[in-house]
Parts: C-alpha cells; structure tokens; sequence
C-alpha cells in the first residue's frame, strides 16, 4: 500500500475539507467556508476518501498495525472512535477498505491509537487520560 492516510473529523457529517492546503485554517473554519459544508460530497479536482462512515464515528488516532502478536491484523488500519466509543479495524485489499470490525464497544472514546513494539495495541481514552493495552485474551 502506499501513499499518504489521515483521518479527518469534521464538525458536522458531510463536511470534507481536503481541497485546502495543511496549515491555511482549522477543519472547522473550512468545512463553514466552502460548498462541501453544504452538503456536497464531492468536487472537482479532490480526491475522494478510500473510506468514510455514515453515520460517524468521530475518527480520531490512526495506525496501520504492523506488529506480531495480532499477525491475522497486520497490515489492517486501526481507527479511534470517539463517538462511536470503540476501536475500529478496516482490513484492506489492495488500496480498497474490504471489512471494517468494531471492538471495545462502549470502553469510552478512544482519543489516539498506538502499536506497542510487542504488537500489543495502545488506546488513549478521554477517560482521565487513561491507556488501555489490548494484548490476546482479552
């Protein structure tokens, strides 16, 4: 796989801000600001996401995971959500999201997402700051 993934959250669904350069204003401002926070989904000359969820779930950290005690996941994007309150996994074919899967579910909103160097998974909640370690069993 190659190329760049972001995650992009904004305010309200529908609102894509991707046709502005990094760094000119906040998501927020630019999804008020031109015709996609009117509802229009696509445009000419952006790109459109490989992927998006309707109703939203609020991404936040994103990670492809890469390590070795999950190996059935490798390769596998692992998302946040921080209203959907579960760690999200869309498995891949080629540049194509092919299943997404739902784990944790109602375990808080999972602020960022973290691969640990013996593949066990980080998810940093809004809980207090909290860090949970998924490793196998549980």
């Amino acid at each position: 796989m190659s190329g760049v993934f972001l995650s992009n959250r904004a305010p309200r669904p529908g609102e894509r801000s991707s046709d502005r350069p990094l760094g000119s204003e906040s998501d927020r401002d630019q999804g008020r600001q031109n015709a996609l926070g009117e509802g229009i989904t696509a445009r000419d000359g952006m790109e459109q996401p490989i992927y998006y969820w309707d109703p939203v779930i609020a991404p936040s950290g994103m990670v492809f995971y890469d390590g070795s005690l999950f190996p059935e996941w490798r390769g596998s994007i692992l998302v946040g959500g921080l209203s959907s309150l579960s760690l999200v996994r869309l498995t891949l074919s080629a540049d194509r999201v092919t299943g997404e899967a739902r784990y944790l579910e109602g375990a808080g909103r999972i602020r960022d997402v973290a691969v640990a160097r013996d593949g066990s998974i980080l998810l940093l909640t809004d809980d207090g700051g909290q860090v949970l370690r998924l490793t196998r069993g549980n």
